[in-house]
C-alpha cells in the first residue's frame, strides 16, 4: 500500500471495454504522477491509500489496473 494525493482526473475517450465507466486519477506519490483507477470516490486534493502490483487487481475487478485508490486518508 502507498500514500499519494490525487493532483486530477484523466479524462478518457474511446476505451477497451472493462475501462467504460471508470474513473481514473493522477496521483503524486513522493513527486512522481502514477494514473489509478478510482474505488473510493477521491477528488482532487485527497491524500489517498493506493493498493498497488497484485494486490490492486484484487480491486479493480474486470478493469486491468496495476494501481487502485481503495480509500480516502482523514486529515
Amino acid at each position: 500500500m502507498k500514500l499519494g494525493k490525487v493532483t486530477g482526473q484523466v479524462a478518457l475517450g474511446k476505451t477497451a471495454e472493462a475501462l467504460e465507466n471508470a474513473n481514473i486519477l493522477m496521483v503524486d506519490i513522493d513527486g512522481n504522477d502514477i494514473a489509478a483507477l478510482d474505488r473510493a470516490g477521491a477528488k482532487t486534493g485527497d491524500r489517498v491509500l493506493l493498493a498497488t502490483s497484485r494486490a490492486a487487481a484484487r480491486y479493480s475487478m474486470e478493469a486491468p489496473a496495476d494501481a487502485v485508490v481503495v480509500a480516502v486518508v482523514k486529515e
